[in-house]
């Protein structure tokens, strides 16, 4: 045992420049690929999802299906004249239901401003067709609550009570979509450059080492084998 730790004390001196370079060069060529490699944003927001019908508008698996989709991104860019490149959306557009009734979109792309102004365009949009359909609902509820309240029902007017109640209550629950928040766009989760540095450090680190002790091991094996 000794010996074998001479004799690598002896190669790791005969060799210290090469074992110090490795290292600063494994360094150096993983901050030069980090360099190189393009960044990619990723724009966020998130949707409360209101309660005026639950079958489309409002839930939340119907809105990741159709807008994720080629149909339903071509629906909102020709209506609102939105300018999409819609294959291009369609591979950077995440749309993502949660048990709390929110809806998160994301949309990732490699130009900060072009992520941003993209979903910024996709959800105002998609909130916009909820708005219409918001604003039908809630018309359709005043126009009836004006018909019953015209109504001549002097023998029953209890049941007119009623019927304005229920409209009232109705109403009252109608809940519009809307934003959580703004836009908000950063640098897509990944390896950092300090970090795909450091890395390439110790790679480096690792190669000398097995460079100075590797050697040890087949130096052993011949002599058992002799």
């Amino acid at each position: 045992m000794k010996d074998i730790v001479i004799s690598i004390l002896r190669r790791a001196k005969k060799l210290l420049v090469l074992l110090l370079l490795i290292p600063v060069l494994t360094a150096g060529i993983a901050y030069v690929f980090v360099s190189d490699a393009p960044i990619s944003y990723q724009a966020r927001t998130e949707m409360v999802l209101g309660s005026f019908e639950n079958n489309y508008l409002t839930n939340g698996n119907y809105l990741k299906v159709f807008y994720t989709s080629e149909n339903g991104l071509q629906k909102i860019n020709e209506k609102y004249n939105l300018q999409l490149d819609i294959d291009k959306v369609i591979s950077g557009l995440t749309i993502t239901p949660t048990p709390e009734r929110t809806v998160r979109f994301s949309y990732v792309g490699s130009n900060k401003e072009e992520v941003q102004e993209t979903l910024t365009k996709v959800t105002e949009a998609i909130l916009e067709e909820g708005t219409e359909l918001f604003e039908e609902k809630v018309d359709a509820l005043n126009d009836r609550a004006e018909i019953i309240t015209g109504t001549d029902t002097e023998t029953e007017p209890i049941t007119k009570e009623l019927a304005l109640h229920d409209m009232d209550h109705e109403n009252w629950n109608q809940r519009n979509n809307m934003l959580l928040h703004d836009v908000k766009v950063s640098e897509s989760a990944g390896a950092s450059p300090k970090d795909r540095v450091i890395l390439g450090l110790l790679i480096g680190i690792t190669l000398s080492l097995f460079i100075v002790v590797l050697p040890e091991f087949f130096r052993e094996e011949k002599k058992e084998a002799a």
